[in-house]
Formats: C-alpha cells, sequence, structure tokens
C-alpha cells in the first residue's frame, strides 16, 4: 500500500511539474527564458577621465544605449561575439552602457575588458591599475 501512496505522490509531482500556468509569462514551471537588461558599468580611480576604449566579448554582439545622454559610442564589431567600443564624455563611476539579453541566464557569458582610458585633456592614461567593469542583469518587466 506505501508503494502505491509513493508511486502516486511521484507520478502526481511530474504531471504538476508539466503544467502551464496562466500567470507564468514562461509558459510554465518558469523554466523559460527570462528576457532582462543589462548594465556595463565602468570602475575607475578618476574623476576626470573622458573615453575609454572597452571589447566585450559574449554570445551575441547586441545593441548598446549610452547610460547618460552625454556619453557618445562608436563601435565596431570584430566578430559574432565581439564588439569594441570607445565611450566619450564626462565618464564617471558607474553605468556607462546597456543592452538587451533574451535570457539572463546567459548574462555570465559577457565580459567586458578595458582596453584604454583617456583623460579629458586627451592624454591617455600610462596605467589602467583600477579600472575594471562590471555587467549586471535585471528582468525585463512584464507587458
Amino acid at each position: 500500500m506505501r508503494r502505491r501512496v509513493a508511486l502516486g505522490l511521484t507520478m502526481l509531482t511530474m504531471l504538476v511539474s508539466q503544467c502551464k500556468f496562466a500567470d507564468d509569462p514562461s509558459g510554465g514551471g518558469g523554466t523559460g527564458p527570462t528576457p532582462g537588461a543589462a548594465t556595463v558599468a565602468l570602475i575607475t580611480p578618476n574623476g576626470d577621465d573622458g573615453a575609454v576604449f572597452l571589447t566585450i566579448t559574449g554570445p551575441t554582439a547586441p545593441a548598446f544605449t549610452a547610460a547618460d545622454p552625454e556619453y557618445r559610442i562608436f563601435r565596431r564589431q570584430v566578430g559574432p561575439g565581439e564588439v569594441r567600443l570607445i565611450i566619450v564624455g564626462n565618464l564617471r563611476n558607474g553605468a556607462l552602457l546597456s543592452f538587451q539579453l533574451q535570457d539572463l541566464a546567459t548574462l555570465g557569458d559577457y565580459h567586458a575588458t578595458v582596453g584604454s582610458v583617456a583623460a579629458r585633456t586627451d592624454e591617455l592614461r600610462s596605467s589602467l591599475t583600477g579600472y575594471g567593469t562590471n555587467i549586471v542583469g535585471a528582468p525585463t518587466a512584464a507587458r
């Protein structure tokens, strides 16, 4: 008898896990892709940066949007998953640019590397010590 109950509960659990719920936009069980927005943030030890050269790699080469309307983005796609960008403006710590992801699960596959930095006086920084990037994501609001 216990074996039948255990088997019945196992089958019921499997059946429920395959159900699609009307209030779940992914179509069931939360296993579908979660679209979202990724933000690339600049980490800088200086307060007078005027330009940064970044290489961003990932599964795709998405379109980028400047995080500040004063920032200007110059882009060159090197390959299907590599983009080189120059961002110009009065740069500071924090959000530099953003891009859309079809699935936030791929966020960890994207990497941004600082190649060079120039001060607002157009002088190249002699050292990149203290510079870095951080990429974070957030789900897109349901419509």
